[in-house]
């Protein structure tokens, strides 16, 4: 059987009851367990050291810990192997839709690089996600999905690209000289002011 298009940054439905592993290796005790139908995010995929191609999800609810699962098996396939919308596109450019920090590393305590101001581009380059503990205060406990960018001043670092309960913090930028559409459900990009990263 051809493998399926597992594409980083697609939503997708969970096809049968699942449970999420700690690691690519796929071993040790369960992290998490997903329904049938749940809706998650393919973060990333690999290649186990057996050769089978895994997956990290991301599950719409963020209390559920984000894992790693066999994308295809005997039994067939993991996740509905048709994608319900890319939500994230590596290698495309976005717009910050509100002001971000920008940090050296994924984690949230990482040190601060400098400030996106609202209205920005930068480019996505890859995608992470980091548990946020109950102790740190003024955030929500849970799983974050984090985005590796590179800004136009060539600075590279993570911020989070939406917030935890899923309310989008980047859109898709507008192409040199096209006009984009729109994004249903997202508020029109009002500029802020530039802030300067030095």
């Amino acid at each position: 059987s051809q493998s399926a298009d597992w594409r980083a940054g697609g939503r997708y439905v969970v096809a049968r009851p699942l449970e999420l592993r700690g690691s690519a290796e796929l071993g040790g005790v369960a992290v998490g367990k997903l329904r049938a139908r749940t809706e998650v995010l393919l973060v990333g995929t690999a290649r186990s050291s057996k050769g089978a191609l895994v997956g990290m999800v991301l599950a719409s609810d963020r209390s559920c810990k984000p894992g790693w699962l066999l994308l295809e098996d005997g039994q067939g396939c993991a996740l509905d192997p048709a994608c319900l919308a890319m939500a994230w596109h590596l290698d495309s450019f976005y717009q910050a839709l509100h002001a971000t920090t920008l940090r050296t590393g994924p984690l949230l305590s990482s040190p601060l690089l400098c400030e996106v101001a609202c209205g920005d581009t930068v480019r996505l380059l890859e995608l992470g996600v980091v548990q946020t503990p109950a102790r740190v205060e003024a955030e929500t406990p849970g799983a974050r999905l984090r985005a590796r960018v590179r800004t136009t001043a060539a600075l590279i670092g993570w911020l989070s690209p939406e917030t935890i309960d899923g309310e989008q913090l980047l859109a898709p930028a507008p192409s040199e000289g096209a006009v984009v559409p729109p994004t249903p459900g997202l508020p029109a990009i009002v500029p802020g002011p530039t802030v300067d990263p030095t």
